[in-house]
This record gives C-alpha cells, sequence and structure tokens, in this order.
C-alpha cells in the first residue's frame, strides 16, 4: 500500500499481538500518520458468519473489537 501510494480502507480485528500491528501503530499508542480515520465497528451485525462453524469469526457477536482504517499513502 505504500509502495503503490494507495488509498482505502482496512478492516482488521484490535489485535496487539497480530503481526500487522506494528505496521498501523506509532509505537505510541496511536496509529500511523498515514491512517486518516480510525472507527471502532460495533461487536454485533459486523460479520456475516461463513457456513463452518468452528472458526473464530463464526459466531454473530465478535469476542473482540474490529477496525475500520482510512489510509491515504499518497505523496502530496
Amino acid at each position: 500500500m505504500e509502495h503503490d501510494e494507495c488509498v482505502g480502507t482496512l478492516v482488521v480485528p484490535e489485535w496487539e499481538s497480530a503481526a500487522f500491528w506494528p505496521l498501523i501503530t506509532d509505537g505510541k499508542g496511536g496509529y500511523s500518520k498515514n491512517f486518516k480515520d480510525v472507527h471502532i465497528l460495533p461487536q454485533t451485525g459486523v460479520i456475516n458468519p461463513g457456513r463452518g462453524n468452528n472458526g473464530l469469526f463464526s459466531n454473530e457477536h465478535l469476542p473482540f473489537r474490529m477496525l475500520s482504517l482510512r489510509f491515504d499513502w499518497r505523496t502530496n
């Protein structure tokens, strides 16, 4: 995204232990400067469960928060 100077929205679980977490945060408790808007999504009604009932996203109520991150890597 950075290399291609993309603009878009990224939806991710709020998991500080995830491998992607250091890529979206600034290391000071905030988000990278390229993330312009951060929204916490509701824990119900956001994910449509798949056919399997054993996956992490199979329940209607998520036990964690999901984030919607609007990013802009264009150079001005």
